[in-house]
């Protein structure tokens, strides 16, 4: 009934999936019930309730195989083939078996021989030569693999009994081939069978039987899939014992249980995935294509745990899966995997980060932060008694920082949580340190992801994320701090209220739950798990693949990272960089103190550079040393150059030195006279070793006043900006300038001392001389320091009235922060320390330099004390000087004229603008050029 009902199909072939052996084929007696279409009830579970006999094919009848007949080749002609007798009677046959049909309808048109054919011809296997040549014969089969299994069996049966009866071999055992289709299929889930089972004291799969293959293969073609699914059930029962083994440790780390979790479900959906699809597998080639996606994905999970030791750290793990990902560049089907558990992996890491950078404030409480990734907390040495956490100390560790980032970003990371704990620290109500709804309600986590649509999504969310920001900071500086409050503070405020009483606090608590409660659940965000799950299917369901042309739609895995994280991370370091230096320019007057430490560590103030000089080389004013009968009245002096006894003592030192400092600071500002100043900014004693120490001790010599220096200690938010190694720096240019204002006094006292004595003929031309050059050369020299300190700052100076402008329109960037405003100040000191010789490369030339001055106020002391009267010592020490001096102009030619670059002069070398310039200013007529040709 069911063929008369296709008769109506005209693009039906009839009897296309019926089984060839019939009854009466001669190939019927080798045929056995085999199992195609099995149910859930039935297959793969019914392989592991078979007995051994039930797995056995039936013993195979021998077969005669024809003996083939090659024609001769002499008389061989194209022929038509002699038909063979036993395939014309199977086909007979089967033609001969029609069913019975009651055609007791007569006269009606469906029941025509025209619409109903005969059985014979329905029965006929339709081909394109029947339209050409109505009474065709049909081939006949004429391959032995196409006869069925059980021939295929059968041949192979009389190959192996004939081979094997002279050696010792054991036979091969067929069984069924359902049978072996579901041991395998279990053994592919990494379980045992009535196949195959563990043997622990191998610890790999073992076959329960040997010699043994499934019915319609051969022993080679299953033994090679056999193989490779024992590898791969070994695979499989490793990373189940890493699961285990990670999930069983006391203190695991999160980058390990999140990648215990990961490998948790690959391997379930490789169950799933395989128990899908048990029913449709029929033979072994489909099963081996099906199982080439899992191949590849047990190899590279096999890999990934055995190249990650136990007491890995958490940046360890990452960086070793994202060298593992980057693998899979050109192949997409297996990245996406890889990378979403890369993603997920990484997630705890990321949310640290977040964290770190202020992205995942919760509403109304503020950011509290104590380890970060690769930014770890330190004790704050010099104050073991802090107790709030923003007074906690961070330091950046490099070695923790995972191979998909870079040490800049890193850096810039760091240096933006730094400057939010800084706003923290002083306005703990700005928007930034303490979330509101709406501010929460636009910001985006840290993720990865290789799609450009994610990555397009990030940067609109980090732009809204911005804007929104950037609203709430303008609604905050226009209000005073006070005034300025976030909606859902009333927890915090009863908190802190010391003075509030148990009745308000229980009722500003209710309303603050409340309102909570009220408040709308956060969207439940499940699109990265459902990428990871659907890359997990792509790369268990992919077969034998290439590299993927496709690759070209997705950015390169290298670059991801950063295209992830920088739109996020840029759009937060923009903010918190505005919101501090508004702070450090409003709040904390960075100006003022930058202008201090012009005026005075560079002796740009007029007034203070010349009232110290007075106190420290004056010889008309009273000496501040303390002798008897000699009151200390008035104004005094140290007259270092005048005196014999030095060091000065503390109360000398300080009583010349008062009120220079306070005198000169409040004459140029507003401030009181009483007001202390800025930085607590005064005289102190420089802590010197031994060796300095016993320098300072002869007033003679030109490190006399090494012991003198400035201190100032910047005020905390300050101290960002101004470190310790600018204070330095500050340190050894005031100390060079000390020097070249003692050189300016004994110059000027040669010229003075010299015209007073009137000397004549050798002795007075060789001191005319010697005054001369000195004046000049110091004159020179100190004219070069000074320009060069002050077109150095006064640059700098432009460069921050451009910064505070910005600031005040909100037009900031991500490169504007703290960390640049440090880096530029560090850099206005060194281009100070390459001009002026201070840069340890130097040291040579400075030396040298030293010597020429410690010449020249020995000749300033030899004029004072001896006058012209011994002609050969001031002759001695006029060739000594131009020695020296010559010297000195030959180095800074070579420095003039070395370039490392095309650009300019190398790395670590005064620019070539500054030297030349010195040396137009030293010998600007050749003089010194001449003496040194000649």
């Amino acid at each position: 009934m069911d063929d008369e009902q296709r008769l109506g199909e005209p693009f039906a072939i009839p009897d296309l999936w019926r089984d060839p052996f019939t009854v009466n084929s001669p190939w019927s007696a080798f045929a056995y019930p085999a199992t195609t279409d099995l149910d859930s009830s039935q297959w793969p579970l019914k392989a592991d309730i078979l007995s051994e006999s039930q797995l056995n094919v039936s013993t195979l009848p021998s077969l005669k195989i024809p003996v083939l007949r090659f024609p001769n080749l002499e008389d061989f002609s194209f022929e038509p083939l002699e038909d063979v007798g036993s395939l014309q009677s199977s086909s007979a046959s089967l033609s001969d078996v029609t069913p019975e049909r009651n055609d007791t309808v007569e006269g009606d048109i469906w029941t025509t021989s025209e619409v109903w054919p005969a059985e014979k011809e329905r029965r006929r296997v339709r081909c394109w030569e029947d339209f050409f040549e109505e009474d065709l014969t049909p081939p006949q089969i004429s391959y032995v693999i196409e006869s069925g299994p059980e021939t295929f069996d059968a041949l192979l049966s009389s190959i192996s009994t004939s081979c094997t009866k002279d050696s010792q071999q054991p036979p091969v055992r067929v069984l069924r081939r359902d049978a072996v289709l579901a041991g395998l299929l279990q053994l592919s889930l990494g379980n045992e069978s009535v196949l195959y089972r563990y043997d622990s004291q191998t610890q790999s799969i073992q076959a329960r039987f040997d010699h043994m293959r499934p019915s319609g293969y051969s022993m080679e073609v299953f033994s090679s899939l056999e193989s490779n699914l024992i590898e791969h059930a070994n695979r499989l029962r490793l990373v189940r014992s890493f699961i285990e083994n990670i999930l069983a440790s006391r203190k695991p780390s999160r980058s390990l249980v999140s990648i215990a979790g990961c490998v948790r479900a690959i391997l379930t959906a490789l169950d799933v995935a395989l128990n899908q699809v048990a029913q449709s597998v029929n033979t072994l080639l489909q099963l081996q294509a099906l199982l080439q996606g899992p191949f590849r994905v047990l190899a590279f999970l096999q890999g990934l745990i055995k190249s990650i030791p136990t007491a890995a750290s958490e940046e360890q793990v990452l960086s070793l899966l994202y060298k593992s990902v980057m693998t899979f560049e050109g192949w997409h089907w297996m990245r996406l995997m890889v990378f979403g558990m890369l993603s997920k992996v990484a997630r705890p890491w990321l949310e640290s980060v977040g964290d770190w950078l202020g992205l995942s404030l919760e509403p109304g409480r503020p950011n509290r932060v104590t380890r970060v990734a690769f930014i770890q907390a330190v004790e704050d040495v010099d104050n073991q008694s802090k107790q709030d956490q923003s007074d906690i100390l961070f330091q950046m560790d490099e070695g923790g920082i995972p191979e998909y980032m870079d040490v800049e970003d890193a850096t810039r990371i760091f240096e933006t949580g730094r400057s939010l704990q800084m706003l923290q620290r002083h306005k703990p109500r700005h928007p930034l340190v303490l979330a509101s709804v709406a501010t929460q309600k636009h910001s985006v986590p840290l993720d990865l992801r290789p799609s450009w649509d994610h990555i397009e999504r990030i940067r609109l969310q980090a732009e809204k994320h911005r804007a929104n920001l950037l609203d709430a900071i303008r609604e905050f500086d226009s209000c005073s701090g006070d005034a300025y409050e976030k909606p859902n503070l009333e927890e915090e405020e009863i908190q802190h209220d010391s003075t509030a009483n148990s009745q308000q606090r229980a009722q500003a608590s209710m309303f603050s739950l409340n309102a909570q409660i009220e408040r709308p659940l956060p969207e439940l965000i499940t699109d990265g798990d459902d990428n990871f799950l659907r890359a997990i299917t792509a790369s268990l369901s992919a077969g034998e693949q290439s590299p993927d042309e496709t690759s070209s739609s997705y950015p390169p895995l290298s670059l991801v990272p950063s295209l992830c994280f920088n739109p996020i991370i840029d759009a937060q370091a923009g903010l918190i960089n505005q919101s501090c230096l508004q702070m450090l320019f409003k709040d904390f007057k960075l100006r003022s103190h930058l202008s201090l430490q012009y005026r005075y560590s560079l002796l740009g103030d007029g007034v203070f550079s010349s009232r110290l000089s007075h106190a420290l080389f004056d010889p008309d004013l009273p000496s501040a040393e303390r002798r008897k009968g000699n009151p200390r009245l008035g104004i005094s002096g140290l007259k270092l150059g005048f005196r014999e006894t030095w060091p000065p003592a503390s109360s000398e030192l300080r009583l010349a030195l008062i009120g220079i400092l306070s005198d000169s600071y409040h004459a140029a500002s507003s401030t009181s006279a009483h007001a202390e100043l800025p930085g607590g900014l005064s005289f102190a004693i420089r802590p010197l070793s031994e060796e300095e120490l016993q320098k300072c001790m002869d007033p003679n010599s030109i490190f006399a006043l090494d012991f003198l220096r400035l201190q100032y200690k910047p005020p905390a938010p300050l101290d960002a900006l101004i470190t310790q190694s600018a204070l330095d720096k500050y340190d050894s240019i005031f100390r060079l300038l000390i020097l070249m204002t003692r050189l300016l006094h004994a110059v000027k006292g040669i010229s003075r001392e010299n015209g007073s004595k009137n000397a004549t003929g050798d002795r007075g031309s060789v001191a005319q001389r010697f005054s001369i050059e000195a004046f000049h050369f110091v004159s020179s020299v100190s004219s070069y320091f000074f320009e060069a300190i002050h077109e150095s700052w006064f640059a700098f100076e432009r460069r921050v009235d451009e910064l505070e402008k910005r600031t005040q329109r909100y037009e900031l960037g991500e490169h504007d922060g703290i960390d640049g405003f440090r880096e530029m100040h560090e850099g206005m000191l060194n281009n100070m320390m390459l001009a002026l010789f201070l840069r340890r490369r130097h040291e040579s030339v400075m030396a040298l330099l030293q010597e020429v001055f410690a010449l020249v106020l020995d000749f300033s002391r030899g004029i004072r004390m001896k006058g012209t009267s011994d002609f050969e010592e001031l002759r001695g020490l006029y060739r000594k000087w131009s020695k020296k001096v010559k010297v000195f102009v030959s180095v800074c030619r070579g420095l003039s004229e070395r370039k490392g670059s095309k650009d300019g002069p190398r790395v670590g070398e005064p620019p070539q603008g500054n030297i030349e310039r010195l040396l137009l200013k030293l010998d600007i007529g050749g003089y010194y050029t001449r003496r040194i040709n000649s």
